[in-house]
């Protein structure tokens, strides 16, 4: 989120009032060239669950703190997936998800191959393993649901810690693979899901989620986003996981959002 004031960045209430958190840093500013790396950063992006009278939206007045941590869970194993397959597109292997995952129960449809064993990426002479073993065995991303009323459509919140650019780039891929690939989330069944857009501020995120229409700002950070801003995040993300400097082509520059 856009640290514009003070007051911002925010966590996003959806019946329209911001709560303050804590201090973050200005997503696309100097992203890449930058040596320090921001604390904290937030991301949201959206899921639409289909309509469906026999199979009602599982978010609702009724849902008790268990079942919204039960869904949280589903939705960061289906995030897992689309990141997999983002980082095998893009000719890597990535860890492979047995250790926290039954593979009896995995309902993804998971290639035989493109994996390596957890945690066998991590190497003493780096700084860290691969990007599916930094985000989600090291813990340093959240995942929470913002949506507090019952609804099909919802926003989720995403919180990295001193996030690398191109974990930003990965993210952003992987909801775009997910909803492009019709991929279900457990116990959800069929979403569709798009990435919001970053620099927005957490009233303009609201108003997004809302549907209410862009504002002029809002359009002017929708092509800024679409043009230099997400292409650092994507190049950083190409280049950390090329093989001799070269990426197969299958992560292109240049697609859209909603």
């Amino acid at each position: 989120m856009t640290a514009n004031n003070a007051t911002r960045p925010t966590s996003i209430n959806t019946d329209g009032a911001p709560v303050l958190i804590g201090q973050t840093t200005e997503i696309g500013h100097n992203a890449t060239e930058s040596p320090l790396r921001p604390t904290q950063q937030k991301l949201f992006f959206t899921i639409d669950i289909g309509q469906s009278d026999a199979d009602p939206s599982p978010l609702d007045e009724t849902t008790n703190p268990a079942q919204r941590r039960w869904l949280r869970d589903n939705l960061v194993k289906w995030l897992r997936f689309g990141c997999e397959r983002v980082v095998q597109i893009g000719g890597q292997t990535a860890c492979h998800p047995a250790s926290k995952y039954n593979r009896q129960l995995d309902i993804f449809d998971r290639p035989s191959h493109g994996y390596h064993s957890t945690g066998s990426c991590v190497d003493p002479q780096r700084s860290g393993g691969c990007l599916i073993h930094e985000l989600f065995e090291r813990e340093r991303m959240s995942l929470q649901l913002v949506t507090q009323r019952p609804t099909r459509r919802h926003l989720c919140e995403l919180v990295l810690a001193c996030p690398r650019p191109a974990e930003i780039g990965l993210l952003t891929e992987a909801v775009g693979y997910l909803d492009s690939h019709d991929v279900s989330v457990p116990c959800l069944g069929g979403v569709e899901a798009h990435f919001v857009n970053p620099l927005y501020d957490d009233i303009e995120t609201l108003r997004h989620y809302q549907r209410k229409g862009s504002t002029v700002e809002m359009i002017q950070k929708d092509g800024r986003w679409r043009g230099k801003v997400r292409e650092r995040y994507i190049a950083a993300l190409r280049d950390c996981l090329a093989i001799s400097d070269e990426l197969a082509p299958a992560i292109y520059p240049g697609d859209t959002d909603e």
